[in-house]
């Protein structure tokens, strides 16, 4: 065999070894790529929990605010009489109860006084009656000590009767102390609900309030929208995700950023198709059924050690980007 030919099998070789490391390097780096995607995020809507006229508005649209910084004040005037009226009656019904604490003691002192006289014309009396028995008293002494013992037992009984009102009294003042200080509670809550605060850091969004204005409980105000803590949600067709699971790499490209390619990984993958979600879901048991592919939304998230990289791009949500996922030969 002569050098050339050789040479040529030697090159075949080689040529086949590439074609299957090719094979098998496409089959492990199969890329799934969609553009119906969006970048997502949490958005907080600011709703006031008591109605009231806006006193001041501390920030304007897109403006950047950190969680707690104050966004808006609420006219607290009223609140703040609603508490000192509150507190005022949670100091009366206190003392209140203090005078019902004090005059148990009292009545108690009494009725341990009056046991003991009872107790004692008791005694007199079991003394006397073998006395009058024998004629060594008399009988008006006797009928004294029965007098005696009788009064002695119905003061008692006054007093431990009224024992128990007053203790029935100190129950409803210290249900009533509750109640007024439930209802102090109550107002220094509303109180605080004057101050409208950021719950998180981001932007401000949708701002659609001036001071003066007349606001309701449960009325939107404002967003504020985090520019950090986001995702893409990438919706593949149903013939796309087979063989996608959560852990997989995926790369983002963001129609706003061109030329500039953001690393993350497949999060979760929805339940069920976009079509189930929405408000009203295909119904196909009429007869005319057509066969549509579906979407499946599919959450990633962001390498953030890309995000670092380019601290130049900022994640707005609805922006729309390209997903790929590399599914691999699983």
């Amino acid at each position: 065999m002569n050098r050339t030919i050789r040479l040529i099998i030697l090159a075949l070789i080689i040529l086949g070894g590439l074609s299957w490391g090719i094979y098998y390097y496409q089959r492990s780096q199969r890329i799934t790529s969609t553009d119906d995607a969006q970048i997502e995020g949490d958005i907080y809507p600011i709703i006031p929990k008591i109605t009231g006229y806006i006193s001041d508005v501390l920030v304007r649209d897109n403006e950047e605010v950190h969680k707690g910084d104050l966004l808006i004040r609420i006219e607290g005037k009223d609140y703040q009489i609603r508490v000192d009226q509150a507190r005022a009656s949670l100091q009366a019904v206190r003392e209140t109860l203090l005078a019902t604490r004090a005059q148990v003691g009292q009545i108690i002192s009494e009725s341990e006084a009056a046991n003991a006289d009872y107790q004692k014309s008791m005694s007199d009396l079991r003394r006397y009656k073998p006395l009058a028995a024998n004629d060594e008293i008399s009988k008006q002494q006797l009928e004294e000590a029965e007098r005696a013992a009788t009064s002695n037992a119905s003061k008692f009984r006054a007093l431990e009767q009224q024992i128990a009102v007053i203790k029935a009294q100190v129950k409803l003042g210290e249900a009533k102390v509750a109640e007024a200080t439930a209802t102090l509670n109550n107002a220094e809550l509303e109180l605080s609900y004057t101050q409208i605060v950021s719950p998180a850091a981001g932007r401000v969004s949708k701002k659609s309030i001036e001071p003066g204005q007349w606001v309701q409980a449960g009325q939107m105000l404002m967003a504020i929208v985090p520019l950090t803590d986001v995702w893409v949600v990438a919706n593949f067709k149903e013939t796309q995700t087979g063989r996608m699971k959560p852990g997989q790499e995926a790369q983002i490209k963001v129609d706003s950023y061109p030329g500039i390619l953001l690393h993350g990984r497949v999060e979760s993958i929805a339940a069920g198709t976009g079509a189930q979600f929405s408000l009203l879901p295909p119904e196909n048991a009429t007869g005319n059924y057509v066969k549509v592919v579906q979407r499946v939304p599919v959450k990633i998230v962001f390498d953030e050690k890309d995000l670092k990289t380019h601290p130049e791009i900022i994640l707005r949500s609805g922006l729309n980007v390209i997903a790929s996922v590399n599914i691999g030969g699983s």
